[in-house]
């Protein structure tokens, strides 16, 4: 029954909507902006009209990027009323001035652009017919030379109309692109809106006042930073922006704005060193089944090899259980436009390391490593990074808790070079039945800064597979750390200072083992 008196009110009320413009009285009071959409929240007062004998119906519109399905309604004071059916449809829009006008000005520039694009079209006609002249046979040299003349003159003018309309036209198709992508912007590629029908029971009243909320596409937010590295001062200034948009079709003023911020992926780190695993070859037979005798023989070593190269109002935190909510305050946003609000600025205490790993390249990475007083929420986006002051370049940036390890870049000033010295492969003593590989290395760290670095060193230290394969390594300074797969030294390094890391490693296996000497 409910749904029967809907469709025939709803052609009752056609005549009344074209009273009531788009929107007439609704006023979003609260949008909480998320990377791709919106939540917003609305009020407004809607007149009451009498729908059946029992009910009363009312009705208002949603943009045209928003999901009916995600309307909630409801009564900001009863007042005897309920709200008994909510049923939508979609209608033609209503152009506000603002949209009028950019229609109009697109239609100008069209129009600008049809008369020049007619105007060249009669210029390359001319230039057809006169160079179609030149095949027209003449009685008399005199005319000849009058009939060339005039060709050569009239092409001339041709050709140069043309040439000075095509730059103009170029200039009038960017700028109706221009202005069509903001008409895209401040309406959303939408032709259309919602109308949302409401049917009310109980007493009979002349207006109603409503509450609803709804997701909106076509709007959102996006997180700009900056990472400033201070090494000297050992800590990083940490600053966050957030890009807003919204298409509704309609300028939000004075709304309170909120960002909902999403989890945020795992930040990228230098590639891992790959261990150093040494270990029997796979048995290969010849002719006959025989194993083959001939070893294949270590790679030439050289030292090239191993040199590789808006409106002010301080934002807050409110954490909810999967993401963290920010409230900027209230805020103009305006259609079609994206404006920057600043969200925080902090400081966080940072070590700094130069990370180097010289059995993959010479240059050292400078890694800060932060230990925050309090779990943070940053979401991925994009983040500029600076050392003091200087910038680095942009790259993707997300965080999210108390410790993290972040990548500053390339410190061109401090290297590692590693340096074969000797190798002694394939040697084998014949009493003990036994092959013997020998390699020392030598890693040069230099630092050409006018200021000490802290310096952390990575190289891979060899994992036999077969407990037939023996190993004896020497260092000299012995490394700060060591696990199975890494060797680690951590010192300080002053200016302008140089220091050599000597290691020796001696490999004994059986003499009939072929031996695989890894990726070294």
């Amino acid at each position: 029954m409910i749904r029967r008196c809907t469709l025939a009110w709803t052609a009752a009320i056609a005549v009344i909507l074209c009273l009531y413009p788009f929107n007439a009285g609704a006023v979003p009071r609260e949008v909480t902006l998320f990377p791709g959409s919106a939540r917003v929240l609305e009020v407004t007062k809607v007149r009451l009209y009498p729908a059946d004998k029992d009910l009363q119906g009312a009705v208002f519109f949603l943009p045209g990027l928003a999901d009916p399905n995600s309307l909630v309604t409801r009564l900001a004071k009863e007042g005897g009323l309920r709200i008994e059916d909510q049923t939508w449809r979609q209608v033609a829009r209503h152009d506000d001035e603002k949209i009028k006008k950019l229609r109009k000005q697109i239609q100008t520039l069209k129009a600008e652009r049809n008369t020049l694009q007619a105007a060249i079209f009669s210029l390359e006609t001319q230039i057809q017919f006169w160079q179609s002249q030149t095949k027209a046979k003449m009685k008399t040299i005199p005319d000849a030379f009058n009939m060339v003349s005039a060709i050569g003159k009239n092409i001339q003018k041709a050709y140069q109309g043309k040439l000075s309309s095509e730059p103009e036209i170029e200039r009038l198709n960017k700028q109706i692109k221009e202005m069509e992508d903001e008409l895209d912007r401040t309406v959303g590629e939408k032709e259309t809106l919602w109308e949302v029908i409401l049917l009310f029971s109980g007493s009979k009243a002349q207006e109603a006042s409503l509450t609803y909320s709804y997701s909106l596409s076509g709007c959102g937010w996006l997180p700009l930073y900056r990472l400033d590295a201070r090494p000297q001062e050992k800590r990083i200034l940490f600053s966050w922006e957030a890009e807003i948009w919204q298409s509704s079709g309609q300028d939000w003023n004075r709304v309170d704005i909120s960002i909902a911020t999403l989890q945020p992926a795992s930040s990228s780190t230098p590639p891992d060193l790959p261990p150093w695993i040494i270990k029997p070859r796979p048995e290969i037979r010849g002719k006959g089944g025989r194993q083959s005798d001939k070893a294949e023989a270590l790679p030439a070593f050289s030292e090239a090899d191993n040199l590789t190269e808006t409106i002010p109002s301080a934002p807050h935190q409110i954490r909810q259980s999967i993401f963290s909510l920010w409230r900027l305050g209230r805020k103009n946003v305006p259609a079609g436009s994206r404006q920057r609000v600043k969200i925080q600025e902090d400081t966080w205490p940072a070590e700094f390391t130069h990370l180097m790993r010289p059995s993959l390249s010479a240059q050292a990475f400078l890694r800060a490593a932060i230990n925050l007083p309090e779990p943070t929420d940053i979401p991925p986006g994009t983040a500029t990074f600076m050392v003091d002051g200087a910038i680095l370049g942009k790259r993707t940036f997300s965080f999210a808790g108390q410790e993290g390890t972040f990548f500053f870049g390339v410190d061109p000033l401090v290297t590692a070079h590693l340096l074969l010295v000797s190798k002694k492969s394939g040697g084998k003593t014949f009493l003990e039945n036994k092959q013997t590989y020998k390699w020392d290395w030598r890693i040069d760290v230099q630092n050409a800064r006018i200021s000490p670095a802290r310096v952390r060193l990575e190289d891979p230290c060899p994992q036999p597979r077969d407990e037939r394969i023996k190993l004896s390594l020497q260092h000299e300074p012995p490394p700060s750390e060591q696990d199975p797969a890494t060797l680690i030294w951590s010192f300080d390094l002053p200016a302008g200072q140089k220091k050599s890391i000597l290691t020796t490693i001696v490999l004994t296996a059986p003499e009939d083992m072929n031996l695989d000497l890894g990726w070294r």
